[in-house]
């Protein structure tokens, strides 16, 4: 009784010691409120952590929003689904004074599904009160608690949540009963850990305070590589009738083998099917091929989140009846289907987009989010992501790029990076030529290959209809009224990620004629994005996520009549970041645009900021460069 009385008051503590401290917005320190668009007063976080399997939350926070770019810090939201309970949601808003104006009433608590447009089953549910108020600043207060029946992870104390937020205080603590072993992986926390033993639990404390608000910068790392947060994780989970453990990533890939057992059957039909497919391929690549495509023609992505479900696929047998699943259900189908062909191929989790697995030895459920399959062969290894019904053979997108993934394996998890593709890969090769009259309209027919991560600027358009894919290139056309008389997009059918476009246009004005002369823009479609604004001081490092090139040959018809004036000089700029090259060839009445661009993949300190603004303003500034023609 002792050690739940300790409990007890500990929570009571934590939650409730700022109850006494007055929330006027005039008591915030100038520095916290100088760029901040919100300032968490106080917010705490408790975790009590009973069993492997059971746990209950705490929370108390405390935001004063400054002014209307900070509402979305105005929401009083809690998250649970069928293993979460909310058995307590209460808030009240203050004025600029720290005084009540009202407290919320039961009412205003609306109870939400989380589903999205794409998920057929999710159990994922969340109670949300949004405090808005008609003046600023003003401050909400909320509190809420839940209990936990199955525990898969601890969600990550995130004490700054986003840009233009400055905090006050902020403090987590997680209370281990029993002394039940809990990991912990700090990033940019500039605080370490507080123990204290309690009777036969262990009380971890985290605190931080004074934290000034930062700002967006251009090209700034993902949000989880330069904000500070705690990630968490008990060492040995139950969830749902099942027992995992988090000591390495081998023994969380045991767990999910585990989930796997006994869910790769296809019926016999479909075994036939698969045989009959294959009879007389020569390679168990192009099996794989074929079976990828017999894959993707029969199934379709939905999402499925319930309980369990969050992890553990349905079996096979169901996407084989009923042609969909979720990421999960249609990777393990895919693996299936393989193993009717006698090809080993491995159901791996992995990070998708933001999201990825940042740390080799910290295993946690909270950096992956997605599933691909990895089919292995005796010289090369080829991935496959199974949500796509048009992505080629081993095409994987940008978001699974270069980057762990954990092959699920009876032996337990391994951890292998996916392929990394280069400049010279990921390649977007264009041929053009224009043809402009006498007073600056121009005629184009333009062929574009995409290839590499590059394919991924229009393989989205494949399964659009003729109508949408023209809607897309006028509203993304950067031309004054263009006329598309014609366009093709055409995959290559072989293996790889190729996709060529053709283009027929015709652009009234293009060049503006003046007087006698014609001024007229080389870089037809493909100029450098403006820069952005520049930052007088650069906090974070900036990163650049892939390497590509771009290789733009166009060739311009001058019109009857007109000699060339002047022209921009030749260009060269090579360094770090990449390479680009732009010259401008004459030969009778034909003006020749040639550009290159070889953009480096890195991460670069802040102190090289102003190298890289120089390079990316100079290669906008050249694909603005015009060339003058004039009447003879």
């Amino acid at each position: 009784m002792r050690f739940f009385l300790l409990i007890a008051g500990l929570f009571f503590f934590l939650c409730g010691n700022a109850e006494n401290k007055s929330y006027s917005t005039f008591l915030i320190a100038d520095s916290l409120s100088g760029n901040a668009n919100a300032v968490i007063r106080y917010d705490s976080i408790s975790y009590h952590l009973i069993t492997p399997g059971m746990a209950e939350l705490k929370r108390h926070k405390v935001v004063t929003i400054l002014n209307r770019h900070g509402e979305s810090f105005a929401q009083m939201y809690v998250m649970y689904d069928r293993n979460s309970k909310v058995t307590s949601f209460s808030g009240e808003v203050l004025d600029a004074k720290g005084e009540r104006i009202r407290k919320i009433k039961k009412d205003e608590i609306t109870d939400n599904s989380l589903v999205a447009n794409y998920t057929l089953f999710q159990d994922d549910r969340y109670m949300i009160f949004e405090a808005l108020n008609n003046s600023y600043p003003y401050t909400i207060v909320f509190d809420y608690s839940l209990t936990y029946d199955g525990i898969v992870s601890i969600d990550r104390w995130v004490p700054v949540p986003g840009y233009n937020v400055s905090v006050e205080k902020s403090v987590f603590t997680l209370i281990s009963e029993n002394n039940q072993p809990v990991n912990f992986k700090k990033v940019n926390l500039p605080v370490d850990c507080q123990t204290e033993p309690v009777e036969n639990s262990t009380v971890f404390h985290w605190e931080i305070s004074n934290i000034k608000a930062f700002d967006k910068e251009p090209f700034s790392p993902s949000f989880v590589d330069i904000f500070p947060i705690l990630w968490t994780t008990p060492e040995k989970f139950e969830y749902e009738e099942t027992v995992g453990e988090f000591k390495s990533w081998k023994s969380f890939g045991e767990w999910e083998w585990n989930l796997l057992s006994g869910k790769q059957d296809v019926s016999e039909t479909t075994q036939n099917e698969i045989r009959d497919l294959i009879k007389n391929a020569g390679s168990d690549k192009e099996k794989v091929s074929l079976i990828y495509k017999y894959f993707q023609n029969r199934t379709r992505y939905v999402s499925v989140q319930l309980g369990i479900g969050g992890w553990q696929p349905f079996p096979a047998s169901v996407v084989d009846e009923v042609g969909y699943g979720d990421c999960k259900a249609l990777s393990n189908y895919m693996v299936s289907l393989l193993k009717v062909a006698g090809i080993k191929s491995i159901y791996s989790v992995i990070g998708n987009g933001d999201s990825k697995i940042m740390f080799t030895d910290f295993p946690s459920m909270g950096q992956a989010n997605h599933v691909i399959v990895c089919v292995p062969f005796e010289k090369d290894t080829t991935w496959l992501e199974c949500t796509s019904q048009e992505y080629p053979l081993g095409y994987i997108g940008l978001g699974n790029n270069d980057r762990y993934a954990l092959l699920i394996t009876e032996e337990g998890g391994k951890l292998v990076k996916t392929p990394s593709l280069d400049k010279n890969e990921n390649r977007q090769i264009r041929k053009a030529e224009v043809v402009i009259d006498e007073v600056g309209n121009a005629e184009v027919k333009m062929l574009t290959e995409f290839s590499g991560l590059q394919y991924g600027n229009r393989n989205f358009l494949l399964t659009e209809s003729k109508e949408e894919q023209k809607k897309w290139y006028l509203n993304n056309f950067e031309f004054n009224m263009p006329e598309l008389n014609s366009f093709q997009l055409s995959e290559n059918k072989t293996d790889e990620s190729l996709l060529e476009e053709n283009l027929d246009l015709y652009l009234p004005k293009y060049s503006t004629l003046t007087g006698p002369r014609l001024f007229l823009k080389p870089n037809i479609i493909n100029t450098f994005p403006r820069p952005p604004s520049k930052s007088k001081t650069r906090k974070f490092g900036f990163e650049r996520e892939f390497a590509y090139t771009d290789s733009d040959s166009i060739v311009y018809k001058i019109p009857e009549g007109f000699i060339l004036e002047s022209k921009m000089g030749d260009l060269t700029i090579e360094n770090e970041f990449g390479k680009y090259s732009m010259r401008l060839e004459v030969a009778d009445n034909q003006l020749i645009y040639l550009r290159k661009l070889e953009m480096n993949k890195g991460t670069w300190p802040a102190e090289k900021y102003e190298d890289y603004y120089s390079f990316y303003s100079a290669i906008w500034k050249a694909d603005q460069s015009k060339v003058v023609l004039v009447k003879k």
